[in-house]
């Protein structure tokens, strides 16, 4: 149902995808650099078209698997695919820090914690999916 607990987490995961889109930086470089994701001296989710596409899709996908809650097993595949565009964007967030931010003096901003947190509560709603698929079966064999 909508007022269980994995669609709390599906929306936390979704605002915290769309919280990426905020002029919330990702990294902040004391120096800017001519040419890249640092120009400006921030990183920010917008700085790279893959790094957004993957954000946006997999905050996208967590808010549509809200609804799915009659489909469990659809509910848990969109809630993957959301979980695994999410460890995409923190794995791109990171490799645009690591590689180019390094070279610059970044240092990571708060904003770098809201792909985790994204990808931590879209694990937490497949455990409590799965949890309610369970319960279902089993109350199925009791009839």
């Amino acid at each position: 149902m909508i007022q269980r607990i994995q669609s709390l987490f599906l929306l936390l995961a979704a605002a915290a995808s769309g919280g990426l889109f905020l002029p919330l930086p990702l990294a902040r470089s004391p120096q800017p650099q001519t040419a890249g994701v640092f120009e400006d001296g921030l990183l920010t989710a917008t700085d790279d078209l893959l790094l957004s596409v993957l954000l946006a899709s997999s905050g996208a996908l967590a808010l549509l698997a809200i609804f799915l809650f009659r489909n469990r097993p659809m509910q848990i595949r969109l809630t993957g695919l959301a979980l695994l565009l999410g460890v995409g964007g923190l794995g791109l967030s990171l490799y645009h820090f690591l590689s180019v931010g390094k070279a610059a003096g970044a240092e990571p901003a708060p904003g770098m914690a809201l792909p985790l947190i994204m990808v931590v509560l879209c694990l937490l709603a497949i455990r409590f999916i799965r949890r309610d698929e369970d319960l279902v079966r089993s109350m199925d064999r009791l009839r």
